[in-house]
């Protein structure tokens, strides 16, 4: 009697297996069809089978995840965007031990200016992740800091912002926002130093040259100023900005004559619409350049 019943239980759990895996395949090639349908521009198909997804096979997380991805992708207002993020924590809920779907509804909540969900969302997120794939765990922190900031944390933002360095030296918005909370309570040696890195590991990378020349241009270190603005401008020509602020650095050194050159230089090159501004500031540098001159010369002149 036993053994029958034990051959009984063995058939149940056979079916019950092949159950399960039938509804698995069935789940993956209905997520398949929703991913396809995305990928040639028919995001209300792709939900529906996305959804179609989750329904037949609860447990997979990735259905939700990707549903998420487009939800995200189409939200135009909070309440679509918190779809989006409910939709991840779905996934979350199913496969609690995924980086990527913490990361993303990280994402979301960012742009729901929700910066506490963002935080408890990328921290139980690098828990799972630490020590994985650092190209993301470095993202990660780097939201994480901005986060932080939001919120007036400094140590806080400071700390994840070294992190993101360490997991990717590569990310150079990080070095940017170091740089410039230590900007923000005025200790230029220790931003200077982060740039200083950051051109090391990213010797193209124009904005950290003229970030560092204008900190050197603040502690009156007018050579070192030079030297790095015009590495910067060698570095990226189209950028117009350093001739202006080259020319900026000879003023405050009062060498009229290379300011009016490279001032010159600035608005002949031509200038995005954005900085006007500094198209207006160069125009009076160049007119106060004029004045003296005129001044000069007339001191000059001899009297009659």
């Amino acid at each position: 009697m036993i053994k029958k019943l034990q051959f009984f239980v063995v058939i149940i759990s056979l079916f019950l297996l092949l159950a399960c895996h039938q509804e698995r395949n069935e789940s993956i090639k209905l997520m398949n069809a929703g991913i396809k349908a995305h990928k040639t521009g028919n995001d209300s198909l792709a939900i529906q089978k996305l959804q179609e997804a989750s329904t037949t096979d609860p447990s997979n997380a990735w259905a939700y995840f990707y549903k998420a991805t487009i939800l995200e992708k189409n939200a135009t207002n909070s309440h679509s965007f918190e779809a989006a993020a409910k939709a991840y924590q779905q996934a979350i809920d199913v496969l609690p031990g995924e980086f990527l779907f913490y990361y993303h509804q990280a994402v979301v909540y960012a742009k729901l200016e929700e910066n506490q969900q963002v935080i408890d969302s990328l921290l139980k997120g690098i828990s799972v992740k630490k020590g994985k794939h650092k190209v993301t765990l470095g993202e990660a922190y780097y939201r994480l800091g901005q986060a932080y900031m939001n919120l007036n944390q400094y140590d806080k933002a400071q700390e994840a912002w070294h992190q993101a360095i360490i997991n990717r030296p590569q990310l150079s918005e990080a070095y940017s926002a170091l740089a410039g909370l230590y900007l923000k309570f005025k200790i230029h040696s220790h931003a200077a130093q982060v740039l200083k890195n950051a051109i090391e590991n990213h010797p193209e990378e124009a904005r950290h040259y003229r970030d560092l020349g204008l900190i050197y241009q603040q502690l009156q270190n007018y050579p070192q100023a030079l030297d790095i603005l015009e590495k910067g401008f060698e570095k990226n020509e189209s950028a117009s900005d350093f001739l202006y602020f080259l020319g900026e650095t000879y003023v405050q050194m009062q060498d009229d004559r290379r300011a009016e050159v490279y001032f010159h230089r600035y608005l002949k090159k031509g200038t995005p619409k954005e900085e006007k501004i500094m198209v207006a500031a160069a125009q009076k540098r160049l007119s106060e350049i004029t004045k003296r001159k005129i001044v000069k010369s007339k001191e000059q002149s001899p009297t009659p």
